[in-house]
Protein backbone atom coordinates (compact mmCIF):
# COMPACT_ATOMS: atom_id res chain seq x y z
CA UNK A 1 0.00 0.00 0.00
CA UNK A 2 1.15 3.14 -1.14
CA UNK A 3 0.46 6.59 1.07
CA UNK A 4 0.85 9.79 -0.60
CA UNK A 5 1.26 12.76 2.09
CA UNK A 6 1.35 16.09 1.26
CA UNK A 7 3.49 18.81 2.84
CA UNK A 8 0.54 21.00 3.56
CA UNK A 9 -3.01 20.33 3.65
CA UNK A 10 -5.18 22.96 1.39
CA UNK A 11 -6.68 25.21 4.05
CA UNK A 12 -3.79 24.70 6.41
CA UNK A 13 -5.68 22.24 9.55
CA UNK A 14 -2.90 20.78 11.35
CA UNK A 15 -2.07 16.98 10.17
CA UNK A 16 -0.94 14.32 12.17
CA UNK A 17 -2.86 10.58 12.62
CA UNK A 18 -4.56 9.10 15.61
CA UNK A 19 -1.52 6.60 17.01
CA UNK A 20 -0.65 4.37 19.55
CA UNK A 21 2.44 5.16 21.78
CA UNK A 22 3.81 8.43 19.51
CA UNK A 23 4.16 9.84 16.37
CA UNK A 24 7.63 10.33 17.22
CA UNK A 25 8.53 6.86 17.55
CA UNK A 26 6.60 5.86 14.78
CA UNK A 27 7.33 8.37 12.07
CA UNK A 28 10.38 10.60 13.87
CA UNK A 29 10.27 14.21 12.92
CA UNK A 30 11.67 17.32 10.88
CA UNK A 31 12.93 16.26 7.64
CA UNK A 32 11.73 12.36 8.13
CA UNK A 33 8.50 13.91 7.91
CA UNK A 34 7.19 16.88 6.17
CA UNK A 35 3.90 15.75 6.21
CA UNK A 36 3.61 16.04 9.98
CA UNK A 37 2.90 19.68 11.56
CA UNK A 38 1.19 18.11 15.20
CA UNK A 39 2.56 15.61 17.25
CA UNK A 40 0.45 13.19 19.34
CA UNK A 41 0.49 9.82 21.64
CA UNK A 42 -2.79 7.96 22.67
CA UNK A 43 -4.49 4.03 22.30
CA UNK A 44 -1.93 2.56 23.51
CA UNK A 45 -1.30 2.98 26.17
CA UNK A 46 -3.96 5.21 28.01
CA UNK A 47 -2.14 6.17 31.57
CA UNK A 48 1.10 7.68 33.34
CA UNK A 49 3.10 5.76 30.66
CA UNK A 50 2.01 8.27 28.05
CA UNK A 51 3.70 11.27 29.90
CA UNK A 52 7.34 10.43 29.33
CA UNK A 53 6.65 10.47 25.73
CA UNK A 54 5.10 13.42 25.76
CA UNK A 55 7.83 15.09 27.33
CA UNK A 56 10.35 14.01 24.76
CA UNK A 57 8.27 15.49 22.06
CA UNK A 58 8.72 18.77 23.75
CA UNK A 59 12.30 19.15 24.30
CA UNK A 60 12.74 17.88 20.17
CA UNK A 61 14.78 20.57 18.17
CA UNK A 62 12.05 22.76 16.26
CA UNK A 63 9.12 21.48 18.36
CA UNK A 64 5.81 20.99 16.99
CA UNK A 65 2.61 21.09 19.10
CA UNK A 66 1.20 17.97 21.04
CA UNK A 67 -1.92 16.69 22.02
CA UNK A 68 -2.55 13.91 23.38
CA UNK A 69 -5.40 12.46 20.94
CA UNK A 70 -6.33 9.25 22.44
CA UNK A 71 -6.92 9.74 26.08
CA UNK A 72 -8.36 7.70 29.01
CA UNK A 73 -12.43 7.46 27.97
CA UNK A 74 -14.67 6.99 30.35
CA UNK A 75 -16.78 3.78 30.42
CA UNK A 76 -14.31 2.13 27.71
CA UNK A 77 -15.10 -1.35 26.93
CA UNK A 78 -10.91 -2.01 27.30
CA UNK A 79 -9.37 -3.29 30.46
CA UNK A 80 -7.98 -0.17 31.81
CA UNK A 81 -11.32 1.40 31.73
CA UNK A 82 -13.09 -1.68 33.55
CA UNK A 83 -10.56 -2.02 36.02
CA UNK A 84 -10.17 1.47 36.98
CA UNK A 85 -8.09 2.61 40.39
CA UNK A 86 -10.89 5.05 41.85
CA UNK A 87 -13.78 6.22 39.38
CA UNK A 88 -14.10 7.22 35.96
CA UNK A 89 -14.52 10.82 36.44
CA UNK A 90 -11.03 10.94 38.31
CA UNK A 91 -9.04 9.19 35.75
CA UNK A 92 -10.42 10.79 33.07
CA UNK A 93 -9.21 13.98 34.53
CA UNK A 94 -6.15 13.02 35.73
CA UNK A 95 -5.15 11.95 32.29
CA UNK A 96 -6.01 15.00 30.75
CA UNK A 97 -4.70 17.72 33.47
CA UNK A 98 -1.17 14.97 33.11
CA UNK A 99 -1.07 15.01 29.80
CA UNK A 100 -1.11 18.76 28.96
CA UNK A 101 0.99 19.33 32.06
CA UNK A 102 3.69 17.47 30.98
CA UNK A 103 3.57 19.28 27.45
CA UNK A 104 0.80 18.91 25.91
CA UNK A 105 -0.19 22.11 24.97
CA UNK A 106 -2.12 22.13 21.74
CA UNK A 107 -5.16 21.08 23.52
CA UNK A 108 -6.92 17.86 24.91
CA UNK A 109 -9.55 15.60 23.24
CA UNK A 110 -12.77 13.81 25.11
CA UNK A 111 -14.43 10.58 24.41
CA UNK A 112 -17.26 8.88 26.11
CA UNK A 113 -16.81 5.51 24.38
CA UNK A 114 -20.76 5.83 23.37
CA UNK A 115 -20.07 5.47 19.11
CA UNK A 116 -21.21 2.17 18.27
CA UNK A 117 -23.90 0.70 19.81
CA UNK A 118 -27.21 1.14 18.18
CA UNK A 119 -30.89 0.07 19.04
CA UNK A 120 -30.45 -4.29 19.32
CA UNK A 121 -27.19 -4.89 20.08
CA UNK A 122 -26.06 -6.17 23.47
CA UNK A 123 -25.26 -3.54 25.85
CA UNK A 124 -21.98 -4.47 27.87
CA UNK A 125 -19.99 -1.63 29.49
CA UNK A 126 -19.93 0.63 26.25
CA UNK A 127 -22.90 3.30 26.47
CA UNK A 128 -25.64 3.33 23.39
CA UNK A 129 -24.89 6.35 21.68
CA UNK A 130 -27.71 8.41 22.94
CA UNK A 131 -26.58 8.13 26.51
CA UNK A 132 -22.65 8.87 25.36
CA UNK A 133 -24.11 11.86 24.24
CA UNK A 134 -26.92 12.77 26.47
CA UNK A 135 -27.06 10.38 29.46
CA UNK A 136 -26.72 11.77 33.57
CA UNK A 137 -23.14 10.29 34.10
CA UNK A 138 -21.53 11.43 30.75
CA UNK A 139 -22.41 14.76 31.36
CA UNK A 140 -19.44 15.69 33.26
CA UNK A 141 -17.35 16.13 30.14
CA UNK A 142 -18.16 19.33 28.78
CA UNK A 143 -17.83 20.97 32.36
CA UNK A 144 -14.63 18.83 33.17
CA UNK A 145 -12.79 20.00 29.85
CA UNK A 146 -13.75 23.42 29.98
CA UNK A 147 -12.32 23.34 33.79
CA UNK A 148 -9.37 22.63 32.36
CA UNK A 149 -9.13 25.52 29.80
CA UNK A 150 -9.69 27.75 32.61
CA UNK A 151 -6.82 26.81 34.55
CA UNK A 152 -4.32 26.60 31.61
CA UNK A 153 -5.88 29.73 30.46
CA UNK A 154 -6.10 31.68 33.66
CA UNK A 155 -3.10 33.64 32.93
CA UNK A 156 -4.10 34.38 29.06
CA UNK A 157 -0.71 33.48 26.66
CA UNK A 158 1.45 33.03 29.76
CA UNK A 159 1.13 29.05 29.18
CA UNK A 160 2.93 29.38 25.90
CA UNK A 161 6.13 29.83 28.04
CA UNK A 162 5.63 26.93 30.27
CA UNK A 163 8.25 24.21 30.48
CA UNK A 164 7.68 21.03 31.76
CA UNK A 165 9.02 20.48 34.96
CA UNK A 166 7.87 17.15 36.61
CA UNK A 167 11.35 16.02 38.03
CA UNK A 168 11.35 19.26 40.30
CA UNK A 169 8.30 18.36 42.04
CA UNK A 170 9.19 15.88 44.77
CA UNK A 171 7.81 13.78 45.84
CA UNK A 172 5.84 13.24 42.32
CA UNK A 173 4.44 10.15 42.76
CA UNK A 174 3.25 7.63 45.21
CA UNK A 175 5.13 4.69 46.58
CA UNK A 176 4.81 1.51 44.13
CA UNK A 177 2.38 -1.23 44.36
CA UNK A 178 -0.60 -0.39 42.29
CA UNK A 179 -0.95 -1.16 38.28
CA UNK A 180 1.15 1.30 37.04
CA UNK A 181 -1.76 2.35 34.79
CA UNK A 182 -3.68 3.34 37.93
CA UNK A 183 -4.22 6.88 36.81
CA UNK A 184 -3.76 7.88 40.76
CA UNK A 185 -0.61 8.63 42.93
CA UNK A 186 1.04 11.15 40.38
CA UNK A 187 1.41 14.82 40.06
CA UNK A 188 2.70 16.99 36.92
CA UNK A 189 4.23 20.24 36.52
CA UNK A 190 4.78 23.04 34.28
CA UNK A 191 6.71 26.26 34.73
CA UNK A 192 7.86 28.93 33.02
CA UNK A 193 12.13 29.63 32.26
CA UNK A 194 12.04 32.62 34.78
CA UNK A 195 10.03 30.78 37.39
CA UNK A 196 7.25 33.67 37.80
CA UNK A 197 4.54 31.01 37.01
CA UNK A 198 4.05 27.34 38.34
CA UNK A 199 1.26 25.52 37.33
CA UNK A 200 0.56 21.56 39.04
CA UNK A 201 -1.66 18.55 39.47
CA UNK A 202 -2.36 16.27 42.06
CA UNK A 203 -4.16 13.24 41.34
CA UNK A 204 -6.24 11.46 43.83
CA UNK A 205 -4.26 9.62 46.59
CA UNK A 206 -1.24 12.23 45.71
CA UNK A 207 1.03 13.66 48.76
CA UNK A 208 1.96 17.45 49.51
CA UNK A 209 5.17 17.93 47.61
CA UNK A 210 8.28 20.70 47.57
CA UNK A 211 9.45 22.11 44.77
CA UNK A 212 13.11 22.20 44.10
CA UNK A 213 15.64 24.44 42.13
CA UNK A 214 13.60 27.71 42.65
CA UNK A 215 14.90 31.36 43.76
CA UNK A 216 16.01 32.04 47.37
CA UNK A 217 13.60 34.19 48.92
CA UNK A 218 11.16 34.40 46.37
CA UNK A 219 7.80 34.71 47.40
CA UNK A 220 4.59 33.00 46.04
CA UNK A 221 0.87 33.38 46.14
CA UNK A 222 -0.68 29.95 46.26
CA UNK A 223 -3.83 29.76 44.81
CA UNK A 224 -5.85 25.94 44.75
CA UNK A 225 -7.94 25.25 42.09
CA UNK A 226 -11.13 22.87 42.41
CA UNK A 227 -10.90 20.46 38.90
CA UNK A 228 -14.40 19.24 39.84
CA UNK A 229 -16.19 22.34 40.12
CA UNK A 230 -14.04 24.91 37.95
CA UNK A 231 -14.14 27.13 41.63
CA UNK A 232 -10.41 28.44 42.93
CA UNK A 233 -10.33 27.83 46.75
CA UNK A 234 -10.29 31.16 48.67
CA UNK A 235 -9.37 29.06 51.42
CA UNK A 236 -7.01 27.64 49.83
CA UNK A 237 -5.08 30.83 49.10
CA UNK A 238 -1.61 31.71 50.68
CA UNK A 239 2.16 33.00 50.87
CA UNK A 240 4.78 30.31 50.66
CA UNK A 241 8.40 31.21 50.85
CA UNK A 242 11.57 29.75 49.31
CA UNK A 243 13.73 28.78 51.92
CA UNK A 244 17.58 28.89 51.78
CA UNK A 245 17.83 25.40 49.90
CA UNK A 246 15.73 27.00 47.11
CA UNK A 247 13.00 24.92 47.84
CA UNK A 248 9.15 25.96 47.76
CA UNK A 249 7.78 23.64 50.30
CA UNK A 250 3.87 23.29 49.41
CA UNK A 251 1.35 23.84 51.76
CA UNK A 252 -1.36 20.94 52.64
CA UNK A 253 -4.47 20.31 50.40
CA UNK A 254 -7.30 22.35 50.58
CA UNK A 255 -9.09 20.10 53.45
CA UNK A 256 -5.86 20.13 55.25
CA UNK A 257 -4.63 16.67 54.63
CA UNK A 258 -1.22 15.30 53.16
CA UNK A 259 -2.70 13.02 50.84
CA UNK A 260 -5.68 13.96 48.30
CA UNK A 261 -8.56 11.81 48.63
CA UNK A 262 -9.95 13.94 45.88
CA UNK A 263 -7.47 15.60 43.07
CA UNK A 264 -6.67 19.12 42.65
CA UNK A 265 -4.60 21.88 40.61
CA UNK A 266 -2.32 24.41 41.82
CA UNK A 267 -0.93 27.45 40.32
CA UNK A 268 1.84 29.73 41.68
CA UNK A 269 2.61 33.12 41.03
CA UNK A 270 5.74 34.94 42.14
CA UNK A 271 4.95 38.10 44.43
Amino acid sequence: VTIIMFPTLPFGQPCSTNISISTYQKYGHGKDTPWLNLHGVGNTPRDHRLFPLIREMFFLPDPLPILNNEPFYPYSANKQASRVHGDQEGNTRACAYGSVLNGGLAGHIHGTQGYYLKEGDPKQIRPYIWEGLDGEKFKFAGPHMAHLKSFMLSEGNAYFELIPDRKSLIPNEREKGLEEWYLSGWSSMMRTIDNRLILAYFEMESVTASINGLTVGDSYEALWFNPRTGEWSDAGKCEVEVDENGVLRLPPFPDNSQICEEDWALKLKRI
